[in-house]
């Protein structure tokens, strides 16, 4: 697929965003202190620890989206749509991976969100959208009222304010359904067809096969923070890599027990101070959570 076929594969309101996105871009050429500002997010980013995950990702990713292709469930046509997953869905939850160190149903959760039927509806409204020009009015529209939506979250005063905006992004969500599901029915034989069933199944594919490697990327992460607080609090250095040894031949690739392990012994893990210590906390969990996992 060409880069001009990509772009011309855009829908009015990817465009719309598209077109903001530069011009958002241009602004802050011309502004030093957003320069500045974004120069010092882009440097906070850039490290190596974050380029490494994200390259994680990416070539994760790519094996999916090979793997998918040679089973003939993806063509170029999918391209943008897998595109705007990575940037939409993957890096979100890649980043969002901390929440699965305190409650593993993270992953039942974004599962269960993936497959649930709003997406058919997300989808329809995304598949019909307006003329370009009013696409572009409603885009920086809907940033405003979501932007005042946040803020007044953040005192009890603008509660009037909020039942207004609620109600205003209320109307506007369903006067998009009812433009969305009336163009299905008038035009349902353009609209059910194989290249749209495949655009559809795409993002809740992508993301069941994506779980694997953010539970990997969890467990890293919860071995890796249980480990650096041990090293804070174990200064014997044997010990630590005792304590460590039996954590890991414990837990394995268990983050649900990793993570009940290092809640319910946040305390006892400071007090470590010989090998016995270390086994009576691990043969004292198992005793205890037996039955739970």
């Amino acid at each position: 697929m060409s880069l001009w076929a990509f772009f011309e594969s855009f829908n009015n309101r990817e465009r719309a965003i598209v077109v903001w996105l530069l011009l958002f871009s241009l602004w802050i050429l011309f502004r030093k202190d957003a320069r500045v500002a974004v120069f010092n997010v882009l440097k906070a980013f850039l490290n190596k620890k974050i380029i490494s995950i994200v390259l994680g990702m990416l070539l994760y990713t790519s094996l999916i989206v090979f793997s998918l292709h040679k089973l003939g469930l993806w063509n170029a046509f999918l391209l943008k749509d897998t595109v705007f997953w990575v940037i939409g869905t993957a890096l979100v939850l890649l980043f969002n991976t901390n929440k699965a160190t305190q409650n593993v149903s993270f992953f039942k959760g974004t599962v269960l969100n993936a497959f649930k039927l709003i997406v058919i509806l997300e989808f329809i409204i995304n598949f019909y959208t307006l003329n370009f020009w009013l696409e572009m009015v409603l885009i920086p529209t809907l940033v405003i009222i979501g932007g005042m939506s946040a803020i007044t979250e953040i005192k009890a005063e603008y509660k009037t304010v909020k039942r207004f905006i609620n109600s205003l992004l209320a109307i506007i969500g369903f006067l998009m359904v009812i433009y969305a599901t009336g163009n299905v029915v008038i035009n349902y034989k353009t609209f059910v067809t194989l290249k749209n069933l495949n655009t559809l199944v795409l993002p809740p594919l992508l993301t069941l096969f994506y779980i694997p490697y953010l539970y990997f990327f969890a467990l890293v992460m919860a071995y890796e923070t249980l480990f650096v607080r041990l090293g804070i609090f174990v200064k014997d250095k044997h010990l630590l890599d005792f304590t460590k040894q039996r954590v890991f031949l414990l837990c394995n690739l268990n983050l649900g027990k990793l993570n009940l392990l290092a809640q319910t012994y946040a305390r006892e893990f400071m007090e470590l101070n010989s090998k016995s210590a270390v086994r009576k906390l691990i043969s004292d969990f198992q005793l205890k959570n037996k039955k739970k996992l």
